[in-house]
């Protein structure tokens, strides 16, 4: 499975779980029968017999299911479901488990033996233009009917290449994304509309990327983004994506650029521009190719 795949699988229902596994469940485990009962309200057990396809009354049981593939969940002795052990302790403490959740689940998804299948198609997601990516289902189905060569055609077979196939895919994307960071949605015209945007995720990945330094070149910066993300510039996922345009080696995409100059504007990072013709990458300022040689990370911003 996959949590494209799945619409049962849902953010607000991990989190209702860790939740409770973390806040109220005695010695942080609990069967998932007892998780479903107590969560899923009792008007939506009601409807079961008259949503044939599932409704509400697998949303628990699935969630679980899914991330106890993924890694996030174990099981005790007995059968219960629990936090794994295997994670950082950070993690399982009830009072970070929360707050810490959407990286815990990126560092576990993320990952070839994650869920590949989201990762390529979120890295794809992140390779397009914020300004042109398709915003929702309906773009990449009416584009079906384009001449094949058009930019517009290629986006929705690349879709259905990494598995946006039809509109509870797309809906699927745009929910982790969002979660995990990667995206973030609007409204027009009546309808829901993503853009990927990995401003919120990269802020949550700067300590990691830049350890014990406060200052780093660009190439170093960039190598261990890659490492520490696998959906973004240089990262396994984001090379095996299709791609409109392949990555070129020292430039960083629209979304990524767009993400460190919003950071770079809310003061939580520093981007400089020093003479040098090497050690140095280029950001999509405006639609031009801008040199950038360092970046500082604000630990006063950072810690706020």
């Amino acid at each position: 499975m996959s949590l494209l795949s799945n619409s049962e699988v849902i953010p607000m229902c991990l989190v209702a779980v860790v939740r409770y596994l973390t806040r109220v469940a005695s010695a942080g485990a609990e069967d998932v029968q007892t998780i479903d009962r107590l969560l899923t309200h009792l008007n939506l057990r009601a409807r079961e017999d008259q949503e044939p396809e599932g409704g509400m009354k697998k949303r628990v049981a699935e969630t679980c299911s899914e991330f106890l593939r993924i890694g996030l969940f174990s099981t005790t002795d007995d059968g219960k479901l629990q936090l794994s052990p295997s994670l950082p302790a950070a993690a399982r403490d009830p009072s970070t488990a929360e707050s810490l959740l959407p990286g815990t689940v990126a560092d576990l998804a993320l990952r070839p033996e994650g869920d590949e299948a989201f990762g390529l198609a979120l890295a794809w997601l992140l390779s397009l233009d914020p300004l042109s990516a398709p915003g929702s289902w309906d773009e990449l189905a009416k584009a079906e009917t384009r001449p094949e060569d058009s930019p517009e055609r290629r986006l929705s077979d690349m879709a259905k290449s990494v598995g946006i196939q039809n509109d509870t895919r797309f809906g699927q994307l745009r929910h982790w994304s969002c979660y995990l960071g990667f995206a973030w949605t609007h409204a027009l015209q009546g309808s829901v509309r993503i853009v990927p945007d990995p401003t919120l995720h990269l802020r949550w990945r700067l300590r990691q990327i830049f350890g014990v330094s406060t200052r780093l070149t660009m190439p170093v910066f960039a190598d261990r983004l890659g490492r520490a993300c696998q959906v973004l510039e240089g990262g396994e996922m984001r090379e095996a994506a299709p791609k409109l345009q392949p990555d070129r080696a020292g430039v960083f995409s629209k979304s990524t650029s767009l993400a460190l100059l919003r950071l770079d504007d809310e003061r939580v990072i520093e981007l400089e521009a020093r003479q040098a013709d090497s050690d140095r990458v280029l950001l999509d300022v405006d639609g031009q190719f801008t040199p950038f040689t360092h970046i500082r990370l604000r630990l006063e911003e950072v810690n706020g």
